[in-house]
């Protein structure tokens, strides 16, 4: 009973690859999935994918917290103007970006990521979490809250099974 074949994949004669039975009417050939894949073939290893993603999306969390404590007051889209030792100094966003990727990008090699930085920059920025418009005052919110403005709750991807 245990040793018995499944006899799903046929060849091109409908025999089964693996114990050479003929199969009637075979599901799946070796024309339409390819040949088995060898012995001596390594399925390359991608690393711990969940935790490299959770790791981009901690570190988009952490740049955008440091971005807005350095924004200027009156005008957002300046750094804040900073007295540091009896000057006055503006620290660029740039460069907080960089102090905040950097030693996330090497944590994420020791997990398995196999980019070089600039596609780590890329899939960082691609893991910032975005909001949804609401359908009455189209005010952009977190999904699955409230619309501060109006009232109305609109569900999001998750719930509606869109994924």
């Amino acid at each position: 009973m245990e040793n018995e074949c499944p006899c799903l994949i046929a060849d091109e004669k409908k025999n089964c690859i693996d114990c050479g039975k003929p199969i009637e009417n075979p599901e799946f050939t070796v024309a339409k999935i390819g040949p088995p894949l060898l012995p001596d073939v390594v399925i390359s290893d991608l690393g711990d994918i969940v935790a490299i993603s959770k790791l981009a999306q901690e570190t988009i969390a952490e740049y955008d917290q440091r971005a807005h404590e350095n924004e200027d007051q009156k005008n957002p889209k300046l750094p804040r103007l900073r007295f540091i030792g009896g000057r006055f100094f503006r620290i660029p966003f740039h460069t907080m970006w960089n102090e905040t990727v950097a030693p996330s990008f090497f944590h994420a090699k020791r997990l398995g990521f196999r980019g070089h930085y600039t596609r780590w920059c890329e899939m960082v920025k691609e893991s910032r979490q975005r909001g949804i418009p609401c359908p009455v005052c189209s005010t952009v919110r977190p999904p699955d809250e409230t619309c501060p403005k109006c009232g109305f709750i609109t569900a999001s991807r998750d719930m509606l099974g869109r994924g």
